[in-house]
């Protein structure tokens, strides 16, 4: 083709912008792939006691063979002192999971960010126990009303109504809903063994309820991934309970668990020296590191969520994929997921209560 004097600027412009869109490295290179990664899609679900949650979804490009990441905000007593949402998560840190091959499920816990709307059975219920007018029921609920260990173990029913979504998306190919890696933030991580340890023993949290013999829903959770564990919710310490649920649940013992934790944060040493002595016998100890369960010491000061940022200078999305692809379980392939029609809500008298 001939260019005339006119047309050669344009021309040798259109030729520039095709060299850099296809050099490695270069910021038209990193737009375009972020261009072919799944549109984030918005989360909307109902819990079992009636809390309405809002979040996002980053489906996986590997579509149904991609493992799910549930990241989990911190909750409760945050020594963050930040205000407390999905929005913790940087958004670059989430989308190069996405790019990763990872699907992606960031949603705020009940009262706090987006998920504050309530439907009138949560007042039926009223787990807060507040004093409210049955003619008129509030219609959103705050985070600063919550005072006690079993306000925030209701919390169980927000991930119970995200992993029924996930199980959706994982029947709509998005995702691979049967691996299923929780990411926890400080007490967040404790609500989230509460919640895998009932969604072990709950007759009613069964893949079919009805048959006694099937299958646990806590088969799905591959692995548990902590930024500063604490053993506790809401300053109420729960890990005396954790040696009888690890002995009644083994499965839930031997589920990869590691703690990446700063090496000035004594309270998240502490607690998670705790949760391994429980788990594991000195004299295990290598046999279970080499299954994934140990501790990630990291250089900094920093705690929870702003581990994940680049101030902290841990390149945590690159370690959490190196984990996983290690110690992720090689015999999770994708399967249909039952729809389940009433979901139970989450049983806190199974934990003790």
């Amino acid at each position: 083709m001939r260019y005339s004097v006119k047309t050669l600027p344009l021309a040798l412009a259109f030729l520039i912008t095709v060299c850099s869109l296809s050099q490695p490295g270069s910021p038209g290179a990193v737009q375009a792939q972020q261009q072919q990664l799944p549109q984030k899609q918005k989360f909307n679900a109902v819990t079992p006691d009636g809390v309405r949650l809002v979040g996002d979804f980053y489906p996986s490009p590997k579509g149904r063979n991609g493992p799910v990441i549930m990241l989990l905000h911190a909750i409760g007593r945050s020594a963050t002192k930040d205000a407390l949402s999905r929005k913790n998560f940087p958004p670059a840190f989430i989308e190069e999971l996405q790019s990763r091959g990872y699907a992606v499920l960031a949603f705020d816990f009940r009262g706090y960010g987006e998920s504050t709307q309530v439907d009138p059975k949560f007042w039926d219920i009223n787990p807060l126990g507040l004093a409210v007018s049955r003619t008129n029921p509030p219609s959103s609920i705050e985070a600063k009303q919550f005072t006690r260990a079993h306000h925030f173990l209701s919390m169980g029913n927000d991930l119970t109504a995200a992993k029924e979504w996930l199980n959706l998306a994982n029947n709509g190919n998005e995702c691979n809903s049967a691996s299923t890696v929780i990411l926890a933030c400080e007490e967040a991580g404790m609500l989230a063994l509460c919640w895998a340890y009932c969604e072990y023993v709950d007759p009613a949290r069964r893949k079919d309820p009805t048959n006694p013999t099937s299958e646990q829903q806590g088969k799905d959770i591959a692995a548990f991934i902590f930024f500063s564990f604490r053993d506790s919710l809401n300053g109420f310490a729960l890990a005396p309970r954790l040696p009888a649920w690890f002995q009644k649940c083994p499965d839930l013992r031997d589920t990869p668990m590691a703690n990446n934790v700063s090496t000035d944060d004594t309270t998240g040493r502490g607690s998670w020296q705790r949760v391994l002595s429980y788990i594991r016998p000195e004299s295990m100890k290598a046999k279970f590191e080499a299954r994934g369960t140990g501790t990630n010491q990291i250089k900094s000061k920093l705690i929870g969520h702003r581990l994940l940022t680049g101030v902290a200078n841990f390149k945590a999305e690159e370690w959490i994929d190196t984990y996983l692809t290690t110690h992720l379980p090689g015999d999770r392939r994708w399967r249909q997921q039952p729809q389940l029609g009433n979901v139970a809500e989450f049983n806190i008298r199974l934990l003790g209560f």
